[in-house]
């Protein structure tokens, strides 16, 4: 591909992108009859749905289960307490 492809490709991306964002106010009096809630548990499901599959379709779940147990700092190792509560106590004037 050469780079007036590129450029030429990328103007597009660029005004599709605009003319979504300047038709995206069309949609909110559809939305109007919905609670803010149901819309934004709506946007997280969807948003969840099209990761997995994005991850299925690349081939990239692999970071999601480790095969070997985790070590001590990890995310998923248990949180190690912030200070004893002898320190909090000498610390706050008690």
């Amino acid at each position: 591909m050469t780079d007036q492809d590129e450029a030429g490709r990328g103007f597009w991306y660029g005004a599709a992108a605009y003319g979504m964002w300047g038709l995206f106010p069309l949609f909110w009096p559809l939305l109007e009859p919905s609670a803010a809630v149901d819309i934004l548990a709506n946007r997280m499901v969807w948003s969840l749905v099209a990761v997995v599959l994005m991850l299925l379709v690349q081939r990239r779940w692999a970071w999601i289960r480790p095969s070997s147990p985790s070590p001590a700092g990890s995310p998923w190792s248990p949180p190690r307490p912030l200070s004893s509560p002898s320190t909090g106590a000498s610390t706050s004037g008690v």
